[in-house]
């Protein structure tokens, strides 16, 4: 084997772990985002907290979604190129 091959299949290797590491950050942050703002919708509702804090949890689970929707956006872009790559005959 040389030592081209090799340092393609390293790439490769990394190419999928940055890949499958866009595609947790995305399910995570995404999770996170609902989470915060279902837990923060409810706590201003039954405990009558000021809606100003309920404000601030909701811009910071929106730039959490934001986060989770650009990671899985480039998630899926990632994918496509490669699949483009591996069925291309030349």
């Amino acid at each position: 084997m040389s030592r081209q091959d090799a340092e393609d299949r390293d790439d490769v290797f990394v190419e999928k772990l940055n890949t499958a590491f866009l595609l947790l950050v995305a399910l995570l942050t995404l999770f996170a985002s609902v989470i915060l703002l279902v837990y923060s919708a409810t706590i201003t509702i039954y405990s009558g907290q000021l809606p100003a804090n309920f404000l601030m949890t909701s811009v910071f689970a929106a730039s959490l979604l934001i986060i989770g929707l650009g990671s899985f956006h480039l998630f899926r872009k990632r994918r496509k190129l490669r699949k483009d790559k591996t069925s291309k005959l030349f």
